[in-house]
């Protein structure tokens, strides 16, 4: 299935209904030895699994090129008793801007076209895959219909974080869960993007160096328990000082103050309260902090979801976190969203994935921290009724 989207908003899912300058020398210097072919391996449940029709597990990437004007996500999922084929699904989300102007595609397939493993975090799906050589990660991404065709690799800069368990509902001795491992906070992309591809309007756009996110989470929940998120994820533009180096015809540049961010708040299904909060900060590839649970407060300002009547989604985020001395103060606006829709009884819930502008300032370890960056963020508020879509 192939869902497009321009401007605002396009009803991705009916998914589920099928689904109960630097040289190439020093860039490999700066590579983290991080096993991420262990650590980011899938987690396919046995067939014995007492949960095994929850299971569910994303993969998640992103990127951001202010040179090309591109921002992209990718997202490959399973779901589902995979051993079953009437009863669990792959899916296949991919959403991008260029120059502001949004596109999203999704493809669901049975599961018998997936092909992943525990291994390793390689994963196919038809004509998709990702791969990972122990070094970097190759991706490639084809619409349904061809029209957009995205193909890149993707370098870690910094290392993988412990995965952070949460309770994500259930009851008794079968408790909801959902591991989520940030596997890499910064990355650097090089690749292309062809949008419209084989029509007139054919656009094809190169990145080098952007900025890349990937992280992965995996459990066993039902979208219809009491729960809610914030998520997000941005990296500073990258700002070089470069110096002509005395007698070679090559420049030796270094960056500084790169920072990264990555923040997950999850909260009930009404987005009254906060349950479990986590920011994490690094600094030229070494996390610098973070913030949990009541050292981190979050608040929106809502506005209204187009051609959802009485909807809202937040137009801006007010994150604020303290920690002694450490104190961070981020807002982010929201320019462009895409809604996925997660059937559930009576209705759907909707994960928004945002995409707009972080303005981060604060204190951290000494220092005074202050940069403007473009970011994603989702959000997963209250279930939508059936009754309340026209």
């Amino acid at each position: 299935m192939n869902t497009r989207r321009d401007n605002a908003f396009t009803i991705v899912f009916l998914i589920l209904a099928l689904a109960v300058g630097f040289s190439a020398t020093s860039l490999a210097k700066q590579s983290p030895d991080n096993n991420l072919t262990k650590i980011d391996a899938f987690h396919p449940p046995a067939p014995s699994d007492a949960l095994i029709s929850l299971y569910k597990e994303w993969h998640y990437f992103t990127l951001s090129s202010k040179e090309s004007g591109v921002m992209f996500s990718s997202i490959f999922v399973v779901e589902g008793d995979i051993w079953n084929s009437a009863k669990s699904y792959a899916l296949k989300i991919d959403n991008h801007l260029v120059d502001s102007n949004g596109d999203l595609t999704t493809e669901i397939f049975p599961i018998n076209q997936a092909s992943f493993s525990s291994h390793n975090p390689d994963f196919r799906l038809g004509k998709n895959s990702i791969s990972y050589d122990g070094h970097v990660y190759s991706i490639y991404s084809e619409s349904a219909d061809g029209k957009t065709v995205f193909e890149a690799t993707w370098k870690p800069r910094v290392h993988p974080e412990a995965p952070i368990s949460l309770p994500m509902g259930g009851s008794g001795d079968q408790p909801h869960f959902m591991n989520w491992l940030v596997t890499a906070a910064e990355m650097e992309v090089d690749g292309s993007l062809i949008v419209g591809k084989g029509t007139e309007h054919e656009k094809i756009v190169h990145f080098k160096r952007a900025r890349g996110y990937h992280d992965h989470n995996w459990g066993r929940w039902d979208w219809a328990s009491d729960f809610g998120w914030d998520w997000g994820q941005a990296i500073s533009q990258r700002s070089d000082g470069c110096k002509l180096k005395l007698g070679e015809f090559r420049r030796k540049c270094s960056e500084k103050n790169r920072y990264a961010l990555a923040l997950l708040n999850m909260t009930n299904a009404n987005d009254t309260e906060s349950n479990t909060a986590v920011i994490k900060i690094w600094n030229n590839g070494k996390r610098l902090v973070s913030f949990v649970d009541s050292q981190v407060s979050i608040s929106h300002k809502m506005m209204l979801a187009k051609d959802i009547p009485d909807y809202s989604i937040p137009e801006v985020n007010y994150i604020r976190a303290i920690s002694g001395r450490d104190h961070v103060n981020i807002m982010f606006r929201t320019k462009n969203y895409f809604p996925i829709f997660l059937p559930i009884d009576k209705g759907y819930r909707i994960i928004w994935e945002l995409k707009g502008t972080f303005e981060v300032t604060g204190y951290l370890k000494g220092k005074p921290v202050y940069f403007v960056t473009d970011g994603s963020m989702e959000f997963l508020g209250a279930p939508l009724i059936l009754g309340g879509l026209h």
